[in-house]
C-alpha cells in the first residue's frame, strides 16, 4: 500500500508517532494492527484525481472518508474526514507516497445550518 522506502516521513497524531524510516514505520502499523479490529473504511463522497508526471504519479482527495473500527476493545466511528494523497504507478500498481487526514467540519456546519460559499 505505501512506497517502502526510506525518504518516507510519517507523522501521527501525537508527539511519540513520528518516524523517519521504513522498517519504523512499517513497526508501528503492525503494532496498531494487532490491537485495531473490525476496521471497515468508506469512501462516501466524490473523489478528485489529477494525474502528475505523464501518468507515473497522481494526487487524489475526497471530502467523503470513514473510518469504523474497535481499537483495545474501544469502538470508534469517524463518518467525516477528509483524505488527500499523492500516489506513484510502480508497474501494475499505485503507492501512497503521502497520505493525509483530517476531521471535516461540514456535520457541524450542517447541523448550525451554515452554508459554505464555492471558492
Amino acid at each position: 500500500m505505501f512506497v517502502r522506502d526510506d525518504a518516507l516521513i510519517f507523522y501521527g497524531t501525537h508527539d511519540k508517532l513520528h518516524f523517519t524510516r521504513w522498517a519504523e514505520i512499517e513497526a508501528s502499523f503492525r503494532r496498531q494492527s494487532e490491537i485495531l479490529k473490525d476496521l471497515v473504511c468508506r469512501i462516501t463522497g466524490d473523489v478528485q484525481v489529477r494525474l502528475l508526471a505523464g501518468g507515473a504519479a497522481a494526487c487524489a482527495g475526497t471530502a467523503g472518508f470513514g473510518i469504523h473500527a474497535t481499537m483495545g476493545g474501544v469502538r470508534f466511528d469517524l463518518p467525516a474526514l477528509r483524505l488527500t494523497c499523492t500516489v506513484e504507478r510502480h508497474g501494475d500498481h499505485w503507492r501512497f507516497v503521502q497520505l493525509h487526514l483530517s476531521v471535516s467540519d461540514r456535520p457541524f456546519l450542517d447541523s448550525v445550518g451554515h452554508v459554505l460559499e464555492s471558492a
